[in-house]
């Protein structure tokens, strides 16, 4: 794949990705529907899928953002600011539909994806590191 179409389409991920985060936002009553399934566990399973969500966002992003952005850190900085916003702008969509509510708290959740990215992260450059010398 050509640089430029590599470009395209992992901001076409992230779009994409985007999209869906979006439609699940837009479910009205989602809460009250999911835990007539989960019971007690309701909660627990939709904040693990608001930091699951976000941490693919993020690691959407920071793929996307390789083809620009240059330095370990800046590009870490950017998706998290990038990643963050998106999770305050779902929150202020949220407030829009019936029986959801917009709470700066499930910024924070979302949030947590981030750090739930770099720790993947971590362990896969630890597991590769690994494997690398092993072969040596």
């Amino acid at each position: 794949m050509t640089n430029r179409r590599a470009l395209i389409f992992d901001w076409l991920l992230v779009l994409a990705w985007m999209a869906i985060i979006f439609a699940f936002s837009s479910q009205a009553h989602s809460g009250e529907v999911t835990r007539q399934y989960f019971g007690s566990f309701n909660i627990l399973l939709r904040k693990t899928g608001h930091v699951s969500e976000f941490a693919l966002l993020f690691l959407l992003l920071q793929r996307a953002l390789k083809h620009t952005v240059g330095g370990a850190l800046a590009l870490t900085l950017t998706a998290s600011v990038l990643t963050i916003l998106y999770a305050v702008s779902d929150e202020y969509h949220q407030s829009f539909v019936p029986g959801r509510t917009s709470s700066i708290y499930d910024v924070a959740v979302d949030s947590a994806g981030i750090m739930l990215a770099l720790l993947i992260l971590r362990i896969r450059g630890y597991f590769l590191a690994a494997v690398k010398s092993c072969k040596s």
